[in-house]
């Protein structure tokens, strides 16, 4: 990991990218498991909105530009 700050912000959009592939997992899951199904959005939810929105994009908006 760099120092740069334009580097931290490209390296914590790759993390958030990596929900995707949790999402694509979850296919089918709500038929097999609602309830298992219905606890995973609701973590993938929480983690994006503490980190998408209030960590990463306040650095983007608030610091950076």
């Amino acid at each position: 990991m760099s120092n740069n700050p334009v580097s931290v912000l490209m390296d914590e959009h790759d993390v958030i990218k990596k929900i995707e592939n949790s999402l694509a997992k979850l296919d089918g899951l709500w038929e097999k498991d609602a309830p298992k199904y219905k606890a995973t959005l609701e973590k993938i939810l929480h983690f994006l909105k503490q980190y998408s929105d209030a960590y990463h994009h306040h650095k983007e908006e608030d610091v950076l530009f």
